[in-house]
């Protein structure tokens, strides 16, 4: 769509599934932590959280497909960064 801004649209109802896939997720190059909104089934929009013009671009599309029957959700999904955390034991925790 732009820079910054992804737009996976199918015809079908699968879109939230489809952002379990964490190697399409990989594929995208995003300046900070990815974030991902499902307003509708059929949709899912991708964006880079440091970049401000996308995400405004991506709430009003958001917000736009809301307004249309059958909308899902109004909330993102943040997918930090793919660094991976200590594994037991490194951290002197006992958990």
């Amino acid at each position: 769509m732009r820079p910054g801004l992804w737009e996976g649209r199918w015809n079908d109802a699968y879109a939230a599934e489809r952002m379990l896939l964490p190697e399409r997720c990989d594929e995208l190059r995003v300046a900070g932590d990815l974030v991902a909104f499902l307003p509708g089934t059929e949709v899912v929009y991708f964006v880079a959280s440091a970049d401000d013009e996308a995400m405004e671009r991506a709430l009003a599309l958001v917000d736009e497909r809301l307004t249309e029957p059958r909308a899902l959700l109004d909330l993102a999904f943040v997918r930090r960064s793919r660094r991976r955390s200590p594994s037991r034991g490194t951290t002197g925790s006992s958990r």
